[in-house]
């Protein structure tokens, strides 16, 4: 195990595949180039290496202010979601920590997603405290995207029409639905969809006074279960646990079709993922742990290829 600076292009562009679990809007096209930029403004990203590739990185800055003196930021910190539990966010959160004691910073600071229980847990567990609140505010539509991603790769309006003829297709209505197994493994083309999904259980009156709709609403005995965005229930104030992505199969499915979500959950469930599938009436939708979204899309590339 070895912590270094990724100092060369060739260095960073090796980060990709950690840091994309964190921040999915980079494209790997446009990281290293990114990256460089960032740098211009105190920016560093640091690599945990095992077995000769990263498996953790952690981009951070040394700056300074009225309120914390000197001190370290970090900006992003992630290991490969199936590299976890095993010590390498720690030594690389160690390793943070001397190096901001060797600048002579006073404080290290981090901010973490409210809905990133888990992190929680290990940052106090590693000794961080909980000190403030941060509050922010989106100026603009889709402003993050615009900010941190070339302009091919923004999830416009245009793009977003285009995500959904890239799944449905001019064609798709009135089409027979795919029921053949080995054609339904080969022709899935899985989707990742851009934005984080929650399940919450809301009662009639709160499902009423919602001023948006639904991704998707099921009625049971308890409540009434809805799929939203998680900026739609941090709004909105909805109570949610686990952040979800989803990952919509592109190809047509039918909906007799047999063994094909057998296929797709066994081999999740091989690769320690848990899934929660919505079958709606041309495709099969896949709710995998946000955290766990990319090692889920190689799972399923592999699944395909093998075929």
């Amino acid at each position: 195990m070895e912590i270094l600076i990724a100092n060369s292009d060739t260095e960073i562009a090796a980060c990709y595949y950690v840091m994309r679990e964190l921040r999915p809007h980079i494209t790997e096209e446009s990281f290293v180039a990114k990256v460089r930029v960032l740098e211009k403004s105190g920016y560093m990203l640091a690599y945990l290496k095992e077995s000769g590739r990263p498996v953790a990185v952690a981009g951070f800055r040394i700056g300074e202010n009225l309120a914390w003196g000197r001190f370290l930021y970090v900006d992003d910190l992630v290991t490969l979601s199936s590299h976890r539990s095993r010590g390498f966010g720690s030594a690389l959160l160690s390793w943070l920590t001397d190096f901001a004691e060797k600048e002579g910073c006073a404080q290290l600071h981090l901010d973490s997603g409210v809905q990133r229980k888990d992190a929680h847990r290990f940052y106090e567990r590693e000794g961080l405290q909980l000190t403030s609140y941060h509050f922010s505010k989106l100026l603009a539509s889709d402003m993050a995207f615009d900010r941190d991603a070339p302009k091919t790769g923004r999830p416009s309006t245009l793009r977003r029409a285009a995500l959904h003829h890239a799944i449905a297709g001019p064609e798709v209505l009135g089409m027979t639905g795919e029921a053949d197994l080995k054609r339904l493994l080969t022709t899935m083309r899985p989707v990742l969809h851009e934005v984080p999904y929650v399940f919450c259980s809301v009662s009639q009156d709160t499902y009423d006074k919602l001023p948006f709709e639904p991704l998707a609403t099921f009625r049971e005995h308890e409540g009434i279960t809805i799929i939203v965005t998680q900026q739609q229930a941090m709004d909105n104030g909805l109570p949610f646990d686990m952040v979800w992505a989803c990952i919509t199969l592109s190809v047509q499915s039918s909906l007799s079709a047999v063994g094909f979500l057998a296929e797709i959950t066994g081999r999740l469930a091989r690769a320690g993922i848990s899934v929660n599938v919505v079958s709606a009436y041309y495709h099969d939708h896949l709710f995998v742990p946000w955290e766990r979204r990319w090692q889920a899309m190689d799972e399923l590339s592999a699944l395909s290829q093998s075929q």
